[in-house]
């Protein structure tokens, strides 16, 4: 079994062709790609390049899918070193910086491209408007956390993220960061070159 790090891109079914696009752009051998959307309709599965799982495919789940794709790494690559996960609409200037990061600092239990932290308080309008469910009122936890458009979560600590059996709807990189802070996991900022685009709005 493979202990090559995975990296995990973010996608869903209303930016399909963003997300294939994605994949053929940031594909390596120095590591393990995996494309994730969800689909309630099905049962999961992954075809070698896209893991679709039985989760709600909306921003508001976005935790909870995250949280299923990394138990299903967790089960399906055991030996993996850790994954990096990151979102189709991110496009790094050097992927070989990429690489180079990831192997000079597979051993930081979680670190980011953007970091930040805030206390427990009202989900934000800025991101109710991207819910599909508009009349979702949520609290979201006090976190110090890692941007979601880019980060690593290593062997050691994503079994901490996988050990939290009901994960709720929220905001995903605060969730992540938050379960993590709680096991004494804090994250580190590493400064690595990348531009965040528009997407392509193509319905698969």
């Amino acid at each position: 079994m493979s202990s090559l790090p995975v990296l995990l891109i973010c996608g869903c079914k209303k930016y399909y062709q963003s997300l294939l696009n994605a994949y053929e752009r940031m594909k390596s051998d120095s590591y393990i790609t995996i494309c994730i959307i969800g689909d309630l309709n099905c049962e999961t599965n992954f075809n070698g390049s896209l893991l679709t799982l039985q989760v709600e495919d909306t921003y508001e789940a976005l935790p909870i899918k995250i949280h299923a794709a990394f138990k299903w790494i967790y089960e399906n690559y055991p030996n993996t070193v850790g994954i990096f996960k990151t979102d189709e609409d991110i496009f790094f200037e050097d992927k070989n910086e990429l690489i180079n990061n990831i192997n000079k600092n597979i051993l930081i239990p979680y670190w980011g491209l953007r970091i930040d932290s805030c206390t427990s308080r009202a989900i934000k309008t800025s991101a109710v408007n991207k819910f599909e469910n508009k009349d979702l009122k949520l609290i979201h936890q006090t976190s110090s956390y890692c941007y979601g458009l880019g980060y690593w979560i290593s062997k050691t600590s994503i079994k901490h993220i996988v050990a939290i059996e009901n994960i709720s709807y929220g905001l995903e990189d605060v969730t992540i960061g938050s379960i993590l802070n709680k096991n004494g996991i804090f994250p580190i900022r590493v400064n690595i070159k990348f531009i965040e685009r528009e997407r392509v709005n193509i319905i698969k």
